[in-house]
């Protein structure tokens, strides 16, 4: 009823200015919306709900409506979110952020990708399931059969052991293959054996001290303070670091989450993998279609 009588007046003043226009829809989009709006500001429909208003207004509120399931606008998606992420690339299943800004992701085919800029990436040798990255950008990978490697001098060298994620921050730190309570054990590289870490977990992040970030099987997050580790509250399923230690998860909900010091503030998306460089976050699609940026200017 509501958007039928929007309708009407849409019609009935067509000579109005376009701005004009967009402000009744808006207002009209805001009555029905009224009571979808969750804690984090974000307005949900229903489907059918969905396909009135597109009806009714169109692509008239193009600008307004934001993505539920890609970031940025989507015709067909549902849902607002109030942050901007920019699509860079196409598909990944994981990606990888140097302390100087690299990026890398792992592509269709377990192959390895180096984004250029302007949305253009070129392929860098070699195939890989998990990537991290040096401060200088060499690749440290694992495969499908969790070896370990890195690039080093124009070709790849191997490093003992096993792993089925990696990260690269004051250590090289990974997930072992020996399962445990969490998942399986955390490793450190010390340049010529693995030291273990107390602890299980299936996801790991580090920071430029060596200090790692994971997350369990059960999706409980930790860091390691050299000592002991620290239970942080929230659920997730990836955690990424920042060279300037600023915390990144995504939850479970698949949104990404930048951690304040006393909790976690919500950029949505729609979101597997993350990782965090100097312009910061930069996290792989749910579905791996699309790598996407979240821009200094957006966070706040």
């Amino acid at each position: 009823k509501v958007l039928a009588i929007a309708l009407i007046a849409l019609l009935a003043f067509s000579a109005f200015a376009e701005s004009d226009l967009v402000q009744d829809a808006r207002e009209t989009m805001e009555e029905l919306e009224s009571e979808g709006r969750n804690e984090n500001g974000e307005v949900v429909l229903s489907q059918a709900q969905y396909d009135k208003y597109l009806a009714n207004f169109g692509n008239l509120l193009n600008g307004l409506l934001k993505c539920h399931k890609h970031p940025g606008y989507c015709p067909k998606c549902p849902k607002v979110y109030r942050k901007s992420w920019k699509k860079i690339g196409t598909w990944a299943s994981d990606v990888a952020v140097s302390s100087r800004g690299r990026i890398m992701v792992i592509g269709r085919g377990s192959s390895i990708w180096r984004y250029v800029g302007h949305g253009r990436w070129a392929k860098f040798p070699g195939g890989a399931r998990r990537i991290a990255l040096s401060p200088d950008g060499r690749p440290h990978v694992t495969n499908r059969h969790a070896h370990i490697w890195y690039w080093h001098r124009g070709r790849y060298h191997r490093i003992p052991g096993s792993a089925w994620d990696i990260s690269y921050g004051g250590r090289i730190t990974v997930i072992g293959t020996n399962r445990e309570a969490g998942g399986f054990g955390i490793y450190q590289w010390m340049g010529r054996h693995w030291k273990k870490i107390p602890g299980s977990a299936t996801q790991v992040s580090v920071d430029y001290h060596g200090r790692p970030w994971v997350v369990n099987k059960f999706h409980d997050i930790f860091r390691w303070t050299g000592r002991k580790w620290i239970h942080v509250a929230g659920k997730a399923i990836d955690v990424g670091v920042g060279v300037k230690g600023d915390v990144w998860i995504i939850g479970t909900n698949h949104h990404a989450y930048k951690w304040t010091g006393r909790g976690w503030k919500n950029y949505g998306g729609n979101f597997r993998r993350i990782d965090v460089g100097p312009k910061g976050p930069v996290a792989t699609a749910w579905n791996h279609h699309g790598v996407y940026l979240l821009s200094k200017q957006e966070i706040k």
